[in-house]
């Protein structure tokens, strides 16, 4: 009876967890993957209380469809994690460090910003790195997370340009062309 549990048991936890090889991911890559949810998750914080902030005019216009990337993208994000086992960031780290960023005087922003772009420019090239070791079958996620890094930089060349309401038209049709490409990519 016992032996007969054991393998009853051993059978539901082999059948429940199948395993793909390819879904045996790196060190590196889950490091990668962690630092990037982290980042994601710092800018959907940072973006809702910069937009909050500047409550209306060209920065806000200029914020709030930065936001929008951010909340458009945040599900995708989410279900990667969710589909690997890959840890979402704590919300408190996440809380301080976008109440510490977005509360600085607005004289420093643009010299933040400068810095952050070019950090951004040389990430890109991380996130490509990181996307040929990850999973294979989830190229088209990973693609998505350079072509919304590489909008990001957009983002902040218009924001350093002090060409706020042109955020607006280049989000909206991101965020227009990867719905199309989300919905002609057949779902598993």
């Amino acid at each position: 009876m016992r032996r007969c549990w054991l393998v009853s048991m051993w059978l539901l936890f082999f059948l429940s967890f199948e395993v793909r090889a390819s879904e045996v991911l790196s060190p590196e890559f889950i490091d990668g993957m962690s630092y990037e949810l982290n980042g994601r998750a710092a800018m959907y914080a940072i973006t809702a209380n910069m937009a909050a902030r500047f409550g209306r005019g060209p920065k806000h216009v200029y914020w709030s469809a930065y936001h929008r990337l951010e909340s458009f993208s945040r599900p995708r994000y989410r279900a990667f994690a969710e589909r690997f086992g890959i840890q979402l960031p704590g919300k408190t780290w996440i809380s301080i460090k976008s109440k510490a960023l977005s509360g600085l005087p607005v004289i420093m922003l643009p010299s933040i910003f400068s810095d952050l772009r070019k950090r951004t420019i040389v990430y890109v090239d991380k996130l490509r790195a990181l996307s040929e070791i990850g999973p294979a079958e989830e190229s088209d996620f990973l693609d998505y997370m350079v072509r919304q890094e590489l909008l990001q930089v957009k983002l902040m060349d218009l924001l350093l340009r002090n060409e706020y309401l042109a955020a607006e038209e280049l989000v909206a049709d991101f965020i227009a062309r990867e719905s199309l490409v989300g919905e002609l990519i057949p779902k598993r």
